[in-house]
Parts: C-alpha cells; sequence; structure tokens
C-alpha cells in the first residue's frame, strides 16, 4: 500500500493486466506532456573526496508508516544540516520487488520505486541537498537482479528458473560466492551497455552526485562460486571492467564519485583507488572497521586495531577509503557494548551513559582521522537496536532485513543529544581544517586500548601560525581502568585542549605522560581553535540565541 500523500494520483493497476503468474504482472504508464521538473541548482560543486562525512540513509527506517517519502526526507535537511554531514547516501531506491525492502532486489533499473514517492520529489530532494552544500549518492545493486527483469526475462529457463544458457546480460549460475537472485555478466558487451546506460540516465536526469556499487567484487567473469579466498584475490579482469565503467562514467560526468563496496585484496583495491586520481578521479572504497570500533566501545583489546582506518597504513597514496564503524550491513556498536561490553572494579560498558560517553571517543578516533567517513543513520544518536531486531521484539538472524525501532526520541534523552552535538562538532572539525581531512596521521598499530593519533601537517610546520598550518594529537583510554601514557607530540611547546576550553598545555618534555580515566579523551592542537558545541540548551534552541555586549 502506497499512502496518497506519499504518491498523489497513482493509477490502479487494471484489472485486464493481472497474470497468474507474478513476474509477468508489469506494466509501463506513458504520459505525454509531462511537467518537468525546474532545477535550482544546475552545476552543483561537489565536496572533495577528503572531506566527505556521508551519511548512509534507508527512508523506510528513517520514517514512520506512512511517513516514508521523499517530502518528509526533504523536511529533515535541516538535521542533516545539524549534523554536518556533507554527502546522504540513499540505499537502492530504484524499482524493486515489495515496497518494505532494503532495495537490493532491482527489478527496473530506469525507475524510481514509488514506495518512496514521486520522481520529481526525489529530484526536489536532491535539488534541496544540493542547495544546502550536500551531495547525493545512489546505492546501486549493478552486481546482481531480480524478476521481472526484461533483460533476465527476455531469455530465460522457466523450468530451471534461471537465465538460460543464450541470455546475453546473466550467467546461468554466479560466478561468484554471496550472489543473491541472477547474476550479471559484466564481460558481456550487452551487459556493459546496460550498465553504462543507467550510470548515465541517473547522473544526467537526476543530478545525483555518484555512486555506492553494491556488492562490486561480483563485476567478474572468473568462475569460483563457492572461494571466498580466490574471489578476494586480485583479478586483472575485474580490474578492467571496472576501470572500462570508471572512464563511462568521467567521460559525461567528470567529477561524479564511484564508490565500491569491495573487500578484495589490498593489491586491487589499492589500484582501483589511485586509477586516474592525477586527474582528481580514481574510485572510493567502502572501509568497514566495525569490529575493531565496536570491540574499543566494548572494552576489549582482542581485535581493536583501527590503524586501517588510514589509507596510508594501506599503503595507500590516494585518501579515497571511506571509514566507518556502522553500516546497513553490521551489527551496531552500542549494542554491542550493552550486550558484549567487559566491566572491572564497577566500571561496565554495558551501562547506557557508560556506552554512549564511550561511543563518543571512537568517534573521535574515527571522524578525526584524515579521509572520508560514513555514518549510518541514528548512529549519531547512539542507536541501540540489533541488527537482527524482529517486528516481536526479538532478536534473530531471520529478522536481519526487518523494519527497525524507530527513536527520534533519543533526540530528548540529554546523553543523546550529547553524543550528537559531539558528533556534529567533530563532522565540522573534519571539513574545517585540512589537518583533519589531508594531514599525515600516525596511529597506535595492532591491538590495545589506548590509543594516539597524531596528525602532522603537510608540509610540516613546527611552527604554526594560522590552523590552515596545525597539528594536532589524539589520545584515547578505551580501557577499564585509569590509565598513563606517554605521548609523543611532533613537537615541543604550547598546544592547546580542545575539549578544555582551549586550556593551554605547555609540552616541555617530549614525550609527554598523559593520564586519562576510562573512556576518557583528549585532543590538542598547537593553535587555538573555537570548540563550537553548546551544552545545556534544548534542541534548535543554540541557532536563536543572541548575546549582547
Amino acid at each position: 500500500y502506497i499512502p496518497p500523500g506519499t504518491y498523489p494520483g497513482l493509477p490502479p493497476y487494471p484489472a485486464e493486466a493481472l497474470n497468474a503468474q507474478w513476474y509477468f504482472n508489469r506494466i509501463s504508464v506513458f504520459q505525454t506532456a509531462q511537467p518537468s521538473y525546474p532545477w535550482v541548482v544546475n552545476n552543483f560543486q561537489k565536496p572533495a573526496k577528503s572531506t566527505l562525512v556521508v551519511y548512509e540513509l534507508l527512508i523506510r527506517d528513517f520514517f514512520a508508516n506512512g511517513q516514508r517519502n521523499y517530502q518528509n526526507l526533504i523536511d529533515t535537511i535541516g538535521y542533516f544540516k545539524r549534523l554536518g554531514v556533507n554527502a546522504i547516501q540513499l540505499m537502492p531506491i530504484m524499482e524493486f520487488n515489495g515496497n518494505e525492502s532494503w532495495g537490493y532486489n532491482p527489478t527496473f533499473m530506469f525507475a524510481p520505486d514509488k514506495y518512496y514517492g514521486t520522481k520529481n520529489k526525489l529530484k526536489e530532494f536532491i535539488d534541496k541537498c544540493h542547495q544546502n552544500g550536500i551531495a547525493v549518492i545512489l546505492d546501486i545493486a549493478m552486481n546482481h537482479q531480480d524478476l521481472p527483469n526484461s533483460f533476465v526475462l527476455q531469455d530465460f529457463n522457466f523450468a530451471s528458473g534461471k537465465p538460460a544458457a543464450t541470455n546475453r546480460w546473466f550467467n546461468v549460475d554466479p560466478r561468484h560466492p554471496f550472489n543473491v537472485f541472477f547474476d550479471m555478466n559484466h564481460a558481456s558487451t550487452y551487459t556493459q551497455k546496460y550498465l553504462d546506460t543507467v550510470n548515465h540516465y541517473w547522473l544526467n536526469q537526476y543530478k545525483v552526485d555518484g555512486f555506492r556499487f553494491d556488492l562490486s567484487k561480483g563485476f567478474t567473469q572468473t568462475n569460483n562460486p563457492n572461494d571466498v579466498g580466490a574471489w578476494s584475490a586480485y583479478d586483472a579482469s575485474r580490474i578492467a571492467i571496472l576501470k572500462r565503467m570508471a572512464d563511462k562514467i568521467w567521460t559525461h560526468s567528470p567529477n561524479a564519485y564511484v564508490i565500491l563496496e569491495h573487500f578484495a585484496q589490498n593489491s586491487e583495491e589499492q589500484e582501483l583507488a589511485d586509477y586516474r586520481s592525477a586527474e582528481g578521479k580514481g574510485m572510493m572504497f567502502w572501509g568497514n572497521l566495525n569490529h575493531s570500533y565496536s570491540q574499543l566501545v566494548k572494552g576489549v583489546a582482542d581485535g581493536s586495531d583501527i590503524s586501517g582506518v588510514y589509507h596510508k597504513n594501506r599503503a595507500w597514496s590516494s585518501p579515497h577509503l571511506i571509514g566507518y564503524m556502522e553500516s546497513h550491513d553490521e551489527e551496531r556498536a552500542m549494542y554491542r557494548a550493552l550486550t558484549e561490553g567487559a566491566s572491572a572494579s564497577g566500571y561496565t560498558t554495558r551501562d547506557v551513559n557508560t556506552a554512549l560517553a564511550r561511543m563518543k571517543a571512537a568517534h573521535l578516533a574515527l571522524l578525526a582521522v584524515p579521509g572520508p567517513k560514513m555514518i549510518w543513520q541514528f548512529g549519531e544518536l547512539g542507536y541501540d537496536f540489533s541488527i537482527n531486531q524482529c517486528t516481536n521484539g526479538t532478536v534473530n538472524s531471520n529478522c536481519r532485513l526487518d523494519i527497525k525501532p524507530l527513536r527520534w526520541s533519543y533526540l530528548d534523552e540529554p546523553a543523546r543529544a550529547d553524543l550528537f552535538n559531539h558528533v556534529a562538532d567533530l563532522n565540522r572539525l573534519h571539513k574545517t581544517y585540512d589537518i583533519f581531512h589531508s594531514g599525515d596521521a600516525i596511529m597506535t598499530a595492532g591491538n590495545g586500548l589506548v590509543k594516539t593519533i597524531i596528525l602532522r601537517n603537510t608540509p610540516f610546520n613546527p611552527n604554526p601560525v594560522t590552523a590552515e598550518d596545525m597539528n594536532a594529537v589524539i589520545v584515547v583510554n578505551f580501557g577499564l581502568s585509569a590509565a598513563t601514557v606517554n605521548v609523543g607530540f611532533p613537537h615541543t611547546g604550547t598546544w592547546y585542549n580542545y575539549y578544555s576550553y582551549g586550556t593551554p598545555l605547555n609540552v616541555a618534555v617530549n614525550p609527554l605522560s598523559i593520564s586519562l580515566g576510562p573512556g576518557e579523551y583528549r585532543l590538542f592542537t598547537d593553535v587555538a581553535i573555537k570548540n563550537e558545541i553548546v551544552v545545556g540548551l534544548a534542541e534548535g534552541l543554540a541557532t536563536d540565541v543572541v548575546v549582547f555586549p
């Protein structure tokens, strides 16, 4: 059911067109003199890749039933502005089977799914985002398609329930693990033409700013249907397929983001990240650090190495790694802390307020690291329902795709509002100051609960005068008790404690011994910068305060 408020005037499906076989129930409506959308922004200047703070969003789980539409998304742009993200990545909105879906079961790639609204409302949302300096990225599933996709049905073996061997677009059987529905043959020129046309359509007609290609490691004909290790190994044919696709995109959309959910051998990702990077291009990659950051929030040292969130620690020269703590595919860090967290001497990470405070520390150790970053919706509020939460309140892996509970009320809880403000300020730092998006980082490597991140601007200047040249030091104690750590500052002299009103710290001895309580963190800069977090005011009031002399 699609509410009239979401899609006004939706024509009823003609009874004469109904077929006993569900996959033949497809219809097109031809309308002449369709109203065009009057774009306000025709030449949006995309944020630089290194400054990106992407907000991954599933419209279905972002609003209540009956309100899951583009108009409500438009009305929420002020929230994204306050949070400080500069890109929104929509989980698939192309036509998919059913309504309440993640969208990775696509059928018709040129049609926006009606469940979220009209095509012009989608365009309005994109236009409004651009007016507010926010890029829009579409998550797109071109590894596979579902019935009744026309190219699947065009040459389909109904007896076997698979594409026929003569199908020009699809493989009879998938060539790689983790495939769902029908695997596309990306070596076929027919598939390549289809892919290129889909990409051009959304970039041109809807003015989106790029794509996140789901399961891009599946863009190969190398046959490894059951061997994950072999599938993940360096694949020259897959690299050629992806370079060809990116080249085609960049011929008509030179600055489009090309983001891959890849998780292949590092040398393959490195090559694609550097591809044409000297021209300002190069592909970007999801960098999954969910387990490591969750371990830190829980207070567990095993598996807590987060150094891989920084691209140079993977030997990449281009800052094209989109590091993240959470995504739609991963368990929530807060849920893990509350159900699996460690305890010692009366201190427990299973306490809600303690876990929320540790989420502040984790976001500092994520968002202050140079390079693009991503936040999964409501992570800024410490969302703590499991990815496997069922609609009946139980937790079961069979419920992974179920609708999740809405908790906009979290904004009214002081500790969660404090986390929101903290993340928003980190996003501001990340976008505003070179050191937090383009600096050089030296991070504590290996497992351990005390983390230091040393940020040096390039070229290194030990005597900065302006914030453009400043350096920074981050120290976090994710342990369960107090800890003292010797911190090697980039230089001696005066540093400023950002989270203590800019209190000066004289570093006369280097390294300097610093003591931290459990879950405590520090951010030092060698140029005093303003902390713009406003505390003690109800949501929305901070922007309405006027101070007179």
